[in-house]
C-alpha cells in the first residue's frame, strides 16, 4: 500500500466537516445535499422511502452545529458514523506518520467479516427506519 493512501481518509473527513459546518441542516430531516449541488435521491424519488443513506448529510449537518437530537433524528447512525469516521482518519494519518494502528492491521488483513457486520447493522437500521414509516402510514 502506497504511503499516500492513508492521506485519503483524513483529507475526506476533513472536507466533510467542512461542508458540515457551511451547510444548513435541511428543515425535513433529509436533502441538505443539495445544497451542494448534489442531485436528489433516486431511490427516495422513484419509491418515496429513503433510501439506507438517506439523512446521512443533514445528520452531520446538525452535529457539526451542536444539534446532537436533530442529528440522531435525521439519521439514527449518523453521529455514530460521523464519530467512526474521525476515528478512522485520525488512525489513517498515524498510519502515514508510520504509526501502526488497528485500522493498518484491518486493511492488511482484510477482515471482511468487520466490514460486512458494519453493513448489517447499517441496512438494519434503515429496516428498522421504514418499518417505523410503515407503522405511521398504517
Amino acid at each position: 500500500m502506497q504511503r499516500r493512501f492513508w492521506l485519503v481518509l483524513p483529507l475526506a473527513f476533513l472536507l466533510m466537516t467542512a461542508a458540515g459546518l457551511y451547510l444548513t441542516p435541511h428543515p425535513a430531516g433529509l436533502g441538505t445535499h443539495r445544497a451542494l449541488g448534489l442531485p436528489k435521491c433516486l431511490f427516495l424519488e422513484w419509491t418515496g422511502l429513503p433510501c439506507p443513506g438517506c439523512g446521512l448529510t443533514t445528520s452531520f449537518t446538525h452535529l457539526l452545529h451542536g444539534q446532537w437530537r436533530e442529528a440522531f433524528a435525521a439519521h439514527t447512525l449518523g453521529p455514530l458514523l460521523f464519530l467512526a469516521f474521525g476515528v478512522a482518519a485520525a488512525l489513517s494519518l498515524a498510519e502515514y506518520f508510520h504509526r501502526r494502528t488497528p485500522l493498518g492491521g484491518f486493511l492488511r488483513g482484510a477482515k471482511m467479516h468487520w466490514a460486512y457486520a458494519g453493513l448489517t447493522v447499517f441496512l438494519g437500521a434503515w429496516a428498522l427506519r421504514l418499518a417505523s414509516i410503515w407503522q405511521h402510514h398504517s
